[in-house]
C-alpha cells in the first residue's frame, strides 16, 4: 500500500500519463502523513498509506487552492485530502482518486466525489483538468453551494499606471505590463496574443475603427486588394500603435471572417514628399456645381487628393468636411467668389500626375487568400471594421499591444481586477463515463487561433470555419469537451465570461445531459453538438445518440464571433433540446441539424426540440431564424416553442432551410415580429425542404409565411394587439426552464 514520487521517462503515448511543462509526470499522491509538520499548502509529494480510504462506500475528497489550502498538522496522522486537509489543486484531486482506486483495489470506495472549495481553481500548466477512462464514476461538485466555486482560466493584469495624455478632454489611459505568462519565444512581439480582458468583472471593449479611416473601402479610391492583403492611399496604417495586433473583421449574411494584420509599410513613391499630387491651396473659385465625381465618406483631404490624380481630366478639388465628407473631383481649376465653408479644402492641381504615396497592409495567410477566394456572399473584398489599432475614444476600451509589451485600458480609474483571457480549454474528458459536474463556474478561456498570424478564422457557418492548414471544415473552441464519453452531466454549472464557446458533447458522446445551467457573455455561442462530418458516421457507437439540452439559460453570447448559435447541433439521434431560455444571440438562436455534406441522409432520427423560449435574435446578420433547420432527420418534432423578438433581417422565425425533410412542426408560437416572415421553406430552386409538416401554430404581429408552398394545417393568425388564445397562452407560459 505504499509508493514514492516519480519522475517517468518514458514516452507518454506508451504510459498514458500526461505532460505538463514539457515533463511527463506519474501521479503525485499523499495520503496520511504523521510526525512532523511541513509547509503548507500540501503538495503531493510523498509516502503515502491507503487505509483510511480502503472499504468505505462512500468516499469525499476536498479541494481548497492556495492560499485556502492548509492542514491542522498534530502529532497524530493528518489525512490528506480530508475536509480538515484539502488538496491543492484539481490535478492533485484527480491523480489521488486514482491512486486510491490503485492501491485499495477491490476495496476502492465506490461512489467518489471531489468537493471544491468557493473560489478560483486552476488548472496544472497552460493545458486543461484531462480527465480519461480511468477517471470514470466521480462526482465533481461545489462544496458550498452559496458562494461560486469557479474553474479560472484567466490571468491577472497588475501594475497599472496611468498613460500620460495632452489631451484634456479625454478619460484616463491606464497601461500595465503584459503579464509574463504570454511571453513566447519567436512569437509576434515576443507574446502570445490576447483577445479578451475584463476589468471589475465586465468585459471591455476592443478599439475598433471605420475602414474608411484607414482607407480599406471600396469607397476609398486608392484602395487595392493585393495578394498579400491591401495598397491603400491612407497613411492612416503607419500610426497604428501595434499593427501586429490589428485584425480585420468581415461581416457577410451569415458568416464573418477575422484576419491578422501581420505588418504595415510605406511604398517608396517618387516626387513631393507629403501629398499624392502636388497642389495649391486655397484658392477661389465659382461653387463646385457640376463634377466630375463625388464620392462620399473620403476619410481625408489626402484621398481626395489621390483620386483626383487618378482621374483623367481632374483639375481641382474641393473636400467638404462637414455631414458625409464629400469629395468633389472637378474638370476645372477655381478662379473667382467661391468661399469654401469652415473645415472644407480647396485646392488646383497645378502639375501632374505624380506618383501617389502608398501604404501597404499584409495580412496574415492563409487566412486572408482563403478568404478572398471563397464564392459567392462570402468573399472577403474589404473589411467591414478594423479591430485593436489603439485609438482609445470610450470608457471601458481596452488595447492590447505586443510591440510595446503592454495592455491599456481606457476609465475614470485604474483597474482593481483585470484579467485576460489565457488558457484555452478548461476541462477535457475524453472517453470517461459516469462523470457529473454540479455547481461549478467555468469562466475567463479564450481562443488565440483568430489572432495567430498562421491562423485566422475564415467561417463557414454557425462557428465552423476553414482550418488554416488545409482548409479542412473545423468546430471552434470551446472552454469545456466531452469527446467519446458515456453519461456525463452538468447540472447547474455555469459557463461563462469566456472567450470562446461555452461546452461543446462530440466524438460520439452519448446518454449525457446538460441542465440548469448558464451560458452567459460568450465570444461564441453556448452549447455545441457533435461533429461537422458526422452525416457520414456509419458506426452506432460513434453516434451522437441521447443528449438532454435542457432547462438552461443562454444569454448575451456571440459577443465576439457573431455568427455563432445559441444553441447548435450537427447530426443527432434520441436526443432532446427542451425548455431551454435562449435570448440576445446575434445570429439563430438555436440551429438544429447543420450537416457536411447537406444532401447525405446521416442517422439523426427521433429528435425532439420542446418548449424552448427563443427571444431577440439575429441582431446582426441575416439568413437565420429563431430556429434554423438543415438536412434530413426522420420522426423528428419541433413543438411548443414560443419566439418572439426576431430582428428585421431575420429570413424567418421559423426557418426550413437546404434538404430539411422529416420534421413535424407543431403547436409553436411567433410572436411579436412584425418585420419577419414566421416560416420559410426553402425553394426546390436552391435545395427543397419537403416532407415536413406544419400545423396547429399560432402566429401574431409576423409577417406571413414565405419559400416554398406550406403544407400547413390549422394555422392561428392572432391580430396584433389581442390576447392568445387559452390554449396558446399556456404553451407560452411553459416555455423556458423549469425549475
Amino acid at each position: 500500500g505504499k509508493c514514492r514520487f516519480s519522475k517517468f521517462t518514458e514516452p507518454a503515448t506508451t504510459m498514458g500519463l500526461y505532460a505538463v511543462d514539457g515533463l511527463v509526470w506519474g501521479a503525485v499522491v499523499v495520503l496520511t502523513i504523521a510526525g512532523t509538520a511541513k509547509a503548507s499548502p500540501w503538495r503531493l509529494t510523498s509516502e503515502i498509506d491507503a487505509a483510511p480510504w480502503c472499504g468505505q462506500q462512500r468516499a469525499s475528497v476536498y479541494v481548497s487552492p492556495p492560499p485556502l489550502a492548509r492542514c491542522s498538522k498534530t502529532a497524530a496522522s493528518v489525512v490528506v485530502g480530508s475536509a480538515a486537509c484539502p488538496l491543492a489543486s484539481l490535478t492533485d484531486a484527480r491523480d489521488f482518486v486514482r491512486v486510491i482506486r490503485s492501491l485499495c483495489g477491490a476495496q476502492a470506495p465506490h461512489a467518489i466525489e471531489v468537493l471544491l472549495s468557493p473560489g478560483r481553481h486552476r488548472t496544472a500548466g497552460n493545458g486543461p483538468l484531462l480527465l480519461g477512462p480511468q477517471d470514470s464514476n466521480v462526482v465533481w461538485k461545489t462544496a458550498n453551494g452559496t458562494a461560486p466555486t469557479v474553474i479560472d482560466g484567466g490571468i491577472p493584469v497588475v501594475g497599472w499606471q496611468q498613460e500620460p495624455s495632452t489631451r484634456s478632454d479625454a478619460l484616463p489611459v491606464w497601461v500595465a505590463p503584459i503579464p509574463a505568462a504570454l511571453k513566447a519565444a519567436g512569437a509576434p512581439g515576443g507574446y502570445l496574443p490576447a483577445r479578451q480582458l475584463w476589468v471589475d468583472g465586465v468585459r471591455a471593449n476592443r478599439t475598433v475603427d471605420d475602414p474608411i479611416t484607414a482607407g480599406l473601402s471600396a469607397l476609398s479610391p486608392a484602395a487595392r486588394v493585393t495578394t498579400t492583403g491591401y495598397t491603400t492611399g491612407s497613411k492612416t496604417a503607419l500610426s497604428w500603435a501595434s499593427p501586429i495586433d490589428v485584425e480585420i473583421r468581415n461581416d457577410h449574411t451569415w458568416v464573418q471572417h477575422r484576419c491578422p494584420v501581420t505588418g504595415v509599410s510605406p511604398v517608396p513613391v517618387a516626387g513631393k514628399a507629403g501629398l499624392s499630387c502636388n497642389f495649391t491651396q486655397p484658392v477661389q473659385g465659382h461653387s463646385p456645381g457640376q463634377s466630375l465625381k463625388q464620392l462620399q465618406h473620403v476619410a481625408s483631404v489626402e484621398d481626395c487628393e489621390q483620386a483626383c490624380c487618378e482621374l483623367v481630366g481632374c483639375l481641382g478639388i474641393v473636400y467638404a468636411t462637414s455631414g458625409n465628407k464629400t469629395c468633389f473631383l472637378l474638370p476645372r481649376t477655381y478662379n473667382k467668389n467661391f468661399q469654401p465653408g469652415a473645415g472644407s479644402f480647396v485646392a488646383n492641381k497645378v502639375k501632374g500626375p505624380l506618383p501617389v504615396p502608398k501604404t501597404n497592409i499584409t495580412i496574415g495567410q492563409p487566412c486572408f487568400h482563403r478568404a478572398t477566394s471563397l464564392g459567392g456572399s462570402g468573399r472577403l473584398v474589404f473589411p467591414t471594421v478594423i479591430e485593436n489599432i489603439g485609438n482609445l475614444t470610450q470608457q471601458h476600451q481596452w488595447h492590447y499591444d505586443r510591440t510595446h509589451g503592454v495592455v491599456r485600458f481606457m476609465g475614470a480609474a485604474a483597474p482593481q481586477q483585470a484579467i485576460l483571457g489565457f488558457k484555452e480549454s478548461l476541462l477535457f474528458i475524453n472517453g470517461t463515463s459516469n462523470v457529473a459536474w454540479q455547481g461549478v463556474t467555468f469562466e475567463h478561456a479564450t481562443w488565440r487561433l483568430p489572432s495567430e498570424h498562421t491562423g485566422g478564422f475564415v467561417e463557414r457557418y454557425g462557428g465552423v470555419y476553414y482550418a488554416a492548414t488545409n482548409g479542412a471544415l473545423s468546430v471552434s473552441q470551446s472552454a469545456v469537451t466531452v469527446v467519446a464519453s458515456r453519461s456525463v452531466t452538468f447540472a447547474n454549472c455555469s459557463f461563462q465570461n469566456s472567450g470562446a464557446w461555452g461546452l461543446r458533447l462530440r466524438g460520439g458522446t452519448q446518454d449525457s445531459t446538460v441542465s440548469h445551467c448558464l451560458f452567459a457573455n460568450l465570444s461564441g455561442g453556448g452549447v455545441y453538438i457533435g461533429d461537422v462530418n458526422d452525416t457520414l458516421t456509419k458506426d452506432a457507437s460513434k453516434f451522437m445518440r441521447g443528449i438532454m439540452v435542457e432547462d438552461n439559460t443562454v444569454v448575451s453570447t456571440g459577443l465576439e464571433y457573431n455568427g455563432a448559435p445559441g444553441i447548435h447541433s450537427f447530426c443527432m439521434a434520441d436526443s432532446v433540446v427542451q425548455h431551454n431560455y435562449v435570448d440576445t444571440v446575434p445570429y439563430t438562436g438555436i440551429s438544429f441539424n447543420w450537416p457536411d455534406p447537406q444532401l447525405a441522409a446521416g442517422y439523426s432520427t427521433n429528435n425532439i426540440v420542446k418548449g424552448n423560449r427563443v427571444l431577440n435574435f439575429m441582431w446582426w446578420g441575416h439568413d437565420g431564424g429563431g430556429i434554423h433547420t438543415i438536412g434530413r432527420s426522420t420522426n423528428t418534432t419541433i413543438e411548443e416553442n414560443y419566439f418572439a423578438h426576431a430582428s428585421t433581417h431575420t429570413q424567418s422565425v421559423i426557418y426550413i432551410d437546404n434538404y430539411s425533410t422529416g420534421l413535424n412542426v407543431t403547436r409553436n408560437i411567433v410572436d411579436a415580429s412584425p418585420a419577419t416572415p414566421w416560416l420559410f421553406l426553402q425553394r426546390p430552386r436552391l435545395a427543397a425542404a419537403y416532407g415536413d409538416y406544419v400545423s396547429h401554430c399560432w402566429v401574431r404581429d409576423a409577417k406571413p409565411a414565405n419559400g416554398e408552398p406550406c403544407n400547413c394545417t390549422d394555422i392561428v393568425i392572432v391580430p396584433t394587439g389581442q390576447p392568445l388564445p387559452s390554449e396558446a397562452a399556456a404553451i407560452a407560459a411553459k416555455a423556458g426552464p423549469r425549475p
